[in-house]
């Protein structure tokens, strides 16, 4: 018996509604349809029609737009928009809005050549990130440690880096970057003999540290993540081949810095990129004791027991 229960083809057809419709999609009438940078369309508008807008909503069309622009690489309407938008806001109105629409304005100005104006930036920021927490420092030691690298201006390039190197020890990426631009400090300022022996311990100290941090995480590391590690490690190791120093020197400098590694990892519960205890404190690694203080002391302390 038949009961007419069964499907025909066109029960399966949806039925437009017209008045729904947008192109070729069908949409509930709750749906608010944005078309692409719909933000630069509503500025242009308010611009035009000499609307006013809250300030929330114009900062947040601005901040889109240029960012868009910044993406596009079209730094000079970036930097335009960033500047407008830095005039509309202060520091205490919105700090994490604040401070990103800084750095990208300081470095649309690196990047179309206002060099002093994108250094000028970067330096204030630092400043005044000294009275914020870590994290706002480190930020802003990237940004002017990027600046002045852009500039070649090496000499406040390393300053800089050194000093990220010791809020962030554990991030072996920043000992890379410090190790290339002691190359670069080295090539370009006239050093006396006592300096450049000094910028090659470092250099080798960072490299070696940057090699040492990146194979500590090898054993929890996910495949790609060991590929890409392996391609550096072999990066690492040719950069200190290159390093006009004994090979027995850099063997024991090695062995000193694997055993501060070592025990940063058991005073931090395993894991050796976690976040470093002070660093002001006199700590003892495999009968080495001394007292961290400098850069050097803190990083390269290894040459003073050396022949020991």
């Amino acid at each position: 018996m038949d009961l007419g229960l069964n499907f025909d083809d066109e029960d399966l057809l949806c039925q437009c509604n017209e008045r729904n419709k947008v192109g070729d999609r069908d949409v509930p009438y709750n749906v608010k349809i944005c078309t692409s940078q719909w933000f630069e369309d509503a500025l242009e508008g308010l611009d035009e029609n000499g609307e006013e807008a809250n300030d929330d909503l114009r900062m947040k069309m601005e901040k889109f737009s240029a960012d868009h622009h910044y993406h596009q690489k079209d730094y000079i309407t970036a930097a335009a928009k960033y500047k407008r938008l830095s005039d509309m806001m202060t520091p205490k109105s919105n700090s994490a809005l604040w401070h990103d629409v800084q750095e990208s304005l300081s470095r649309c100005y690196i990047y179309t050549g206002l060099r002093d104006q994108g250094l000028h930036i970067a330096r204030e920021m630092v400043k005044s990130s000294l009275t914020e927490d870590e994290a706002r420092q480190r930020q802003a030691l990237s940004l002017l440690s990027f600046a002045c690298e852009k500039v070649q201006n090496w000499a406040e390039c390393v300053d800089t880096l050194e000093q990220l190197c010791e809020l962030q020890p554990q991030y072996p990426q920043v000992w890379v970057k410090l190790g290339d631009i002691y190359s670069h400090f080295q090539k370009e300022c006239e050093l006396s003999t006592d300096d450049l022996d000094s910028l090659l311990i470092k250099q080798l100290s960072s490299y070696l540290r940057a090699k040492l941090l990146f194979q500590s995480v090898m054993g929890t590391a996910s495949d790609f993540l060991k590929d890409r590690n392996i391609a550096i490690i072999q990066q690492l190791t040719d950069k200190i081949d290159q390093v006009p120093i004994s090979p027995s020197k850099k063997k024991f400098a090695s062995e000193f810095i694997q055993k501060e590694i070592e025990n940063q990892a058991t005073i931090s519960g395993g894991d050796s990129l976690s976040e470093t205890p002070n660093l002001s404190v006199k700590d003892t690694f495999g009968g080495y004791e001394y007292e961290k203080g400098t850069f050097v002391e803190k990083f390269c302390c290894w040459n003073n027991y050396y022949d020991r």
